[in-house]
């Protein structure tokens, strides 16, 4: 089957196409048939790709992770935990600074 679709886009962005079928026999461990294609980025300018919704999601998640260190990890050292902790931040920033950048659309 050939798709030959326009996509309007107002900016940078990821297309992918997805194929869900039925079960069959020979795929195992799941209730249907599915295939997905890598994407296909489209570049406006300089503009990344960015969205504010998943980068929010992930400033949250590390917050949980870093409860679960602080409450149940084990480390040789304080400081080896404070090492993790301070990991976890920077990956935030670099969250914070996607989100900063998805505010100037």
């Amino acid at each position: 089957m050939l798709i030959d679709e326009e996509m309007p886009l107002e900016h940078s962005s990821w297309i992918a196409a997805r194929a869900i079928g039925p079960w069959h026999r020979l795929v195992l461990n799941d209730i249907q048939t599915f295939a997905h294609t890598s994407p296909v980025y489209v570049n406006f300018g300089d503009e990344r790709v960015v969205s504010p919704e998943d980068a929010r999601f992930w400033i949250e998640w590390i917050d949980k992770l870093i409860a679960q260190v602080n409450e149940r990890g084990h480390f040789s050292t304080p400081a080896r935990r404070q090492e993790v902790i301070d990991l976890c931040r920077r990956g935030q920033e670099v969250y914070r600074g996607l989100l900063a950048t998805a505010g100037n659309r």
